[in-house]
């Protein structure tokens, strides 16, 4: 089976994780990628996803419920490129507007 294309729907940076919508979803399901299975860069940091990005990925058993669920492994970008890190919106400490 080859690769998968979708939309980023959610990613909570606080938990390291985010939902992907399939462009070829038969149930409409969304489905879970954890951060560890992006492809961004070179480091083993921590990675994210843009909201309204489009993605290419495989899926695999969720581990929790194998058989039941999948989650999105492999997370690339168009082509294969490297996915685009989510970008901080909205204002820090110290920046409140009076």
């Amino acid at each position: 089976m080859g690769k998968h294309t979708g939309v980023v729907a959610k990613w909570l940076n606080h938990k390291g994780i985010g939902f992907i919508t399939p462009d070829d979803s038969a149930d409409g399901g969304d489905v879970l990628v954890h951060f560890g299975s992006i492809k961004q860069g070179d480091g083993d940091g921590f990675k994210s996803l843009e909201e309204g990005s489009k993605v290419e990925f495989d899926l695999d058993d969720d581990p929790k419920n194998p058989g039941e669920k999948k989650v999105a492994i492999n997370v690339t970008g168009p082509g294969g490129a490297d996915c685009e890190p989510k970008t901080r919106k909205g204002k820090g400490k110290g920046d409140d507007e009076e």
